[in-house]
């Protein structure tokens, strides 16, 4: 069986997901994976969003053996 982590890139900052990032790829997870969003999904708190490609390629970019992804990209 092979375990990963979602990350939804909001209310964060970059530093916060990047040590997210890193610490799933120390623990030998098999993925890490972000969402498509262009914006914040509705909740509570307002913060910082940032946008799911920008995400996942800052992800591929700080990582180099855990896979990375996205749950889903519109094909519209």
């Amino acid at each position: 069986m092979k375990f990963g982590v979602h990350t939804g890139p909001q209310n964060c900052t970059y530093a916060e997901l990047l040590a997210l990032w890193q610490r799933a790829e120390q623990a030998k997870l098999w993925w890490v994976s972000v969402w498509d969003h262009f914006y914040p999904a509705q909740s509570a708190e307002t913060g910082p969003c940032f946008e799911g490609v920008a995400a996942q390629t800052a992800l591929a970019a700080a990582t180099s053996t855990v896979r990375v992804g996205c749950l889903v990209y519109c094909a519209a």
